[in-house]
């Protein structure tokens, strides 16, 4: 069996799911909850903020269970039975391939009016060359993620400084009567920006130490809410939340503002590297995962190869790349956007009821006892409660506001 360097500093894991969590979300996103929250759009952002904590536990207390990559695919199975943990793997999996062909097309629809070329090719052609960096090596991949966020964290704080120190306006005042409705949909909306700590515990095997998985998540949870409401606070100030929305790239429209059309060019590159960083960190993390749970079954060993030249996975992450080649053919963002998110909540949902089911077992609760979430939970399943109820009252919304 071939094993993987553990080559993964606590500063690789954090960076990657910071990465992975600001990705490009928060750059077209913050128009579409400005449009609902208005002068709350600050607000939506804890709110869901909030939530991502809530929901990020799990993954904690996952990843402190079963040090693997598939750990939740173990944990599904000792609890469930083989046949859940199947499907729970599946789903990840599928997770992965459709983040990975929603992030290509976005990529492919915004490059194609400049290099006249169709979405689809610029998509497929993406997709080849990080599977090709993903393969050179996974300390590569991480040099790469390093430089786009950083990029995107100095982006994102240059706009947040401009436009709550420098820009002429003021804030504007809370009202009075709140509309509840449109503040829960958009912070409804505002959580999908969080996405992407769930692939941090795919990088356990490689990290020097397991326990900077949680660490990671955790701290890379609460970095990102913290830039994002800064980001959401200069929004209010400085521009109309009616008409934010109409615009692709809001971010860029607020960057023209503050420096003017020619700076503000640097921005899209800002923003087409944290749509490629999404990319090439979902890549590593779906192989991973695949690279994993062959393990468990003897069809799939082709998977659990180790190159020795390049230290990576080579079969799994090609065989990640090219079914998220074949779900191009959907075609549309929108379908492949809101297909990843139900299956993201439907995961988070098994994963949730595994948890409280067996959190009162004796060698549960010994592994989970020096956690922080086991002192909040008092030895009681409270947190993974309160996520379940979060992930299906979201479920049950999208599917609402999607079939209403």
């Amino acid at each position: 069996m071939s094993k993987l360097p553990k080559i993964l500093s606590f500063m690789d894991i954090y960076l990657l799911s910071l990465g992975y969590i600001i990705g490009a979300g928060i750059f077209v996103l913050i128009g579409d909850v400005s449009k609902y929250a208005k002068s709350l759009s600050w607000l939506s952002f804890i709110i869901a903020g909030l939530f991502a904590l809530i929901i990020s536990t799990t993954y904690i207390d996952v990843s402190t269970i079963y040090s693997s990559n598939h750990g939740d695919y173990t944990f599904v199975k000792d609890t469930l039975g083989e046949i859940p943990a199947i499907i729970a793997i599946l789903l990840l999996i599928g997770i992965g391939i459709t983040t990975n062909s929603t992030v290509a097309l976005s990529i492919g629809k915004f490059l194609s009016p400049i290099l006249s070329l169709s979405p689809l090719v610029i998509a497929f052609s993406v997709i080849l060359l990080f599977t090709g960096i993903n393969c050179i090596g996974v300390k590569e991949t991480t040099y790469y993620n390093h430089i786009c966020t950083f990029c995107e964290i100095l982006g994102l704080l240059l706009v947040c400084i401009m436009g709550l120190f420098f820009h002429k306006s003021s804030l504007p005042k809370i009202p009075t009567n709140i509309n509840i409705p449109d503040l829960l949909y958009s912070s409804v909306l505002a959580i999908f920006v969080y996405s992407g700590f769930e692939s941090t515990v795919k990088l356990t095997e490689e990290a020097k130490d397991p326990n900077d998985i949680p660490k990671a998540i955790i701290s890379s949870v609460i970095t990102a809410t913290f830039i994002y409401v800064l980001v959401a606070i200069a929004v209010v100030k400085c521009c109309n939340t009616k008409t934010l929305h109409q615009s692709a790239i809001p971010i860029v429209t607020m960057a023209k503002m503050f420096f003017g059309s020619n700076i503000s060019k640097l921005f899209y590159i800002i923003a087409m590297l944290s749509i490629s960083n999404t990319l090439v960190i979902s890549i590593l993390g779906t192989s991973r995962m695949l690279y994993s749970v062959s393990r468990e079954y003897s069809i799939l060993n082709i998977f659990n190869h180790v190159n020795e030249t390049y230290d990576t996975p080579i079969y799994a992450i090609i065989a990640i790349s090219i079914l998220s080649i074949f779900t191009l053919l959907f075609k549309e963002v929108e379908v492949l956007a809101s297909i990843t998110s139900y299956l993201m909540f439907i995961i988070f949902s098994i994963l949730n009821i595994c948890l409280i089911s067996v959190y009162n077992n004796e060698d549960i609760q010994n592994k989970l006892k020096n956690n922080w979430t086991y002192k909040l939970n008092q030895g009681k399943p409270i947190l993974p409660i309160i996520a379940l109820a979060v992930n299906l009252g979201m479920l049950g919304f999208g599917a609402y506001h999607h079939f209403a």
